[in-house]
């Protein structure tokens, strides 16, 4: 029973991992103020941070 925990766990956390570091490396936390798992658990905000993410790799120029 610990080991099916275990690997649970280990593929949980598996799953996680890069959805975490393209949600730390945007800027998108301090854009929207929503947390990892709130943007996590909403399909909407996640929608929004792929977008946000993939917008932001694009490199265009800044209006100021």
């Amino acid at each position: 029973m610990g080991i099916l925990i275990f690997y649970f766990s280990l593929a949980f956390g598996m799953m996680m991992i890069p959805k975490y570091i393209r949600y730390k490396d945007s800027d998108y936390k301090v854009a929207s103020g929503n947390s990892f798992f709130k943007t996590l658990l909403d399909k909407g905000n996640y929608g929004e941070v792929l977008t946000f993410s993939y917008l932001e790799k694009l490199g265009s120029y800044h209006k100021h």
